[in-house]
């Protein structure tokens, strides 16, 4: 029972998060106009790529590293973990915000189509280190069990902070630009990551030189983790760099509304992970083999439970859930049919990502999400040469669904294995 209540009350602190981000798409959707938002999705797309790169994988490794170190009584340690990880990113994202103000003018062209892009991409590199701070402090407290405090610093304060800046805009006068929304975003993400920071220090204190000393991070399941988010990164990125190839800007942007409603109901996904991913790295840690497979199964039925609702919405009353966005949009209502279905399969499957991230078969989910890419990047070229926009979601779906199954079965191979340190 009170793993239910946890994880109810992750799945509500998620669900606000993800009204907030519905809420944001239709706002910008009506301000910013067809065009203006697919500048604000340019950005939003930039920062989250930067920000992968700029994570080092830390944020998965902190979850996972802090977890076990807590379910040790070693909370020194783990203090020391974070704070690493966490100069780790900020080191890194400044220096790759400076390297794109440098390359900006050139790369804007090439990769957005406009040389007046660059600006977005500016603001992108500097917004992605406060969005890799931001994940390395969400997933830590994730770790110690504040799991709707994890939730709420990532998905919920970000776009309440936005919300307000866009309020205090408009009552100064000023009309709302791409540009403009992309600054108070990047904005919202460094004060979110300032205040969070602020709680660390007022939670565990900062005494460097003391303590459980850390030494160096390990190199190989790092790559391993930082592969795994790139490619995740990648795989959500991949169908706007071949949909120019096959479908018309209006295709385009019907299947932007429709990827974007699925990207909401994936937030479930999220939600359970934060109660299920320090579980699982700690039942590992403590080798409580019986109660991992346990926990695992029951991550399955709450993640196809909690999907349901969102199914039904997306194919029964898919018309009336587009039309929010526009009068042209219900047109996309069997590209929504069609990710819903891959989404379905994904959600059945479980949190196969984490148990095999927080158990240390790292190497193994990094395959998986290779073979989801390399999936998605053969089928679509056939597909959507033959039937346009509905050929690449249904290369996106299947890529979804094949790499669902491919990692439930290491998950089922691993169980039968001995377990491996971490």
């Amino acid at each position: 029972m009170p793993q239910l209540f946890s994880a109810g009350a992750a799945l509500v602190t998620r669900g606000l998060g993800s009204v907030l981000q519905f809420g944001l798409t239709v706002l910008f959707s009506r301000l910013l106009g067809a065009s203006g938002i697919g500048v604000f999705y340019l950005y939003i797309s930039w920062t989250n790529l930067l920000g992968t790169v700029a994570s080092l994988g830390l944020p998965l490794y902190t979850l996972r590293g802090v977890s076990s170190l807590l379910a040790q009584g070693r909370s020194s340690r783990a203090r020391a973990l974070t704070l690493s990880a966490l100069k780790t990113v900020i080191s890194a994202g400044f220096l790759l915000a400076f390297l794109t103000v440098i390359v900006s003018n050139g790369i804007a062209e090439p990769l957005l189509g406009s040389r007046s892009y660059s600006f977005v991409l500016r603001v992108a590199g500097f917004a992605a280190a406060g969005l890799a701070a931001l994940r390395v402090l969400a997933e830590a407290l994730k770790a110690q069990g504040k799991a709707n405090l994890g939730l709420s610093v990532e998905f919920n304060a970000p776009p309440c902070t936005l919300l307000l800046l866009v309020a205090v805009v408009a009552f100064a006068g000023y009309s709302l630009t791409s540009n403009m929304a992309a600054l108070l975003h990047g904005l919202g993400i460094a004060f979110v990551a300032l205040a969070t920071y602020a709680f660390f220090i007022h939670q565990w204190g900062y005494q460097p030189g003391t303590g459980d000393p850390l030494g160096p991070l390990p190199l190989r399941p790092l790559i391993a983790l930082w592969g795994i988010s790139l490619l995740n990164t990648a795989i959500a990125a991949s169908p706007y760099l071949v949909l120019p190839q096959f479908a018309s800007p209006e295709e385009i942007g019907q299947f932007g509304v429709a990827h974007r409603l699925i990207a909401l109901s994936a937030t479930i996904l999220f939600a359970l992970a934060s109660i299920f991913g320090p579980k699982f790295a700690q039942q590992h840690a403590m080798n409580h083999q019986a109660s991992l497979k346990r926990s695992f199964r029951l991550s399955q039925v709450y993640s196809l439970t909690s999907y349901l609702p969102f199914l039904l919405a997306f194919t029964v009353f898919a018309d009336e859930v587009l039309s929010i966005f526009g009068p042209e949009f219900p047109e996309a209502r069997q590209l929504l049919w069609v990710l819903a279905f891959g989404r379905l399969i994904h959600s059945a499957a479980g949190l196969t990502e984490y148990v095999l991230n927080m158990t240390g078969r790292e190497m193994w989910e990094l395959l998986s999400a290779f073979v989801s890419v390399v999936s998605f990047l053969i089928a679509s070229v056939p597909l959507g040469s033959a039937y346009g926009a509905l050929g690449v979601a249904w290369a996106y779906a299947a890529a979804f669904a094949i790499r669902s199954v491919f990692s439930l079965s290491l998950v089922y191979i691993s169980f039968k294995l001995q377990p491996r340190p971490v």
